[in-house]
């Protein structure tokens, strides 16, 4: 996976998540949503991401990525208990779920982009 196969995959993840916050069946625990390491980005991140370079956008996709998943454990945990998120998950919120998304994907972009220059200047050395 490259950096815009991750962030094609944080969408994908997300949507999933929304559908499932939209009508939840209890088949989702907080916890386990709330843990960054379980979906295929956090497992990415940790593994082929970290290889791309220890750097500031990698660590603030981190982060973010964890900010993230604790925003969208919280949620699942209030959906399990009944409560309604129409606020919280509709396009253009302002929601903690939605920023940290927001943000995530922009620090992504950040680390993508610093990968590519990484990878135009060995290319150049090359």
């Amino acid at each position: 996976m490259n950096v815009d196969e991750a962030i094609a995959v944080h969408v994908a993840w997300k949507e999933k998540l929304t559908r499932y916050l939209n009508d939840p069946d209890g088949s989702l625990d907080a916890l386990e949503i709330a843990a960054d390491d379980r979906c295929p980005l956090g497992r990415w991140l940790r593994r082929e991401g970290s290889l791309l370079g220890d750097s500031v956008p990698y660590h603030d996709v981190m982060l973010r990525h964890a900010r993230f998943h604790m925003a969208a454990g919280a949620l699942v945990h209030r959906a399990n208990h009944g409560e309604s998120l129409s606020n919280e998950i509709s396009l253009g919120s302002r929601s903690e779920f939605s920023m940290a998304s927001v943000e995530l994907v922009r620090a992504l972009v950040a680390f993508r982009e610093m990968v590519d220059r990484n990878s135009d200047t060995t290319e150049e050395e090359g």
